[in-house]
């Protein structure tokens, strides 16, 4: 982890490893921006299947209006923003 201040926002910056827990071999990097100026932060999160296998599968099946996880096949990224 680390961060970067700014003018108006403060950015802390992360990578989360999957693969030693559950051997899917997935990455997220998550980015929280937190404003200097306004009550609000803003959260990015960054998924990537860096390994050989399609991951997550049946984690996501509430999520119908969205991107499934299990559908990153390797190589593969998603992006979500949550503000």
């Amino acid at each position: 982890m680390y961060w970067q201040e700014e003018a108006e926002c403060i950015r802390v910056y992360g990578v989360i490893k999957d693969e030693t827990i559950f051997g899917r071999k997935l990455v997220l990097r998550r980015e929280i921006e937190i404003s200097k100026r306004e009550n609000s932060f803003v959260i990015r999160d960054e998924m990537e299947n860096t390994g050989d296998r399609v991951g997550l599968h049946g984690a996501t099946s509430g999520l119908e209006d969205y991107f499934y996880l299990d559908t990153l096949a390797p190589g593969q990224k998603g992006l979500i923003t949550l503000r």
